[in-house]
């Protein structure tokens, strides 16, 4: 199995390369054109990658001989905000690892007892299968199909 860490600055492009690509094979078919637009400006949102830069929107990434083949990121320092995996290395524990690399990382701000992600239709049972519970119906906001979910952590 590869490596998993935070990635560095000079890695951002790549990262939301491979998180555009994932997301237009397995999630922009449930999707409107306005969900796919509003889902790449969000990755290419000049603000995100000023958090990212203040460190606070963190983003990891799984690789595999020398490229990024996963990503998860998190905001508010309990927020999945993105976990794709590329299509050669999912169902390989590789989403497992990262939701499982980001928990640990959670866990480590004082006062963080869970954990909450907006999951994509294409996500739900995943999150399901870890022990995330729907907090709500699945919604649409600007295009964006989404079911808010929760773990806790403590």
């Amino acid at each position: 199995m590869g490596l998993i860490k935070e990635i560095e600055e000079s890695e951002y492009a790549d990262a939301m390369e491979t998180v555009w690509k994932v997301f237009l094979k397995f999630n922009a078919p449930d999707y409107s054109m306005e969900g796919i637009d509003n889902f790449r400006d969000f990755l290419v949102d000049e603000q995100l990658y000023k958090m990212f830069l203040n460190r606070q929107y963190r983003i990891f990434a799984f690789y595999e001989n020398d490229r990024i083949e996963g990503v998860a990121s998190v905001r508010n320092e309990n927020h999945i905000s993105l976990l794709f995996v590329s299509s050669d290395y999912q169902k390989r524990g590789v989403g497992t690892a990262l939701l499982n690399y980001v928990r640990l990382f959670c866990n480590e701000y004082e006062g963080r007892d869970s954990m909450t992600v907006n999951a994509a239709p294409y996500a739900v049972d995943f999150y399901r299968k870890y022990g995330f519970s729907d907090t709500g119906e699945a919604k649409e906001t600007d295009g964006i199909i989404y079911t808010p979910m929760k773990i806790n952590i403590g």
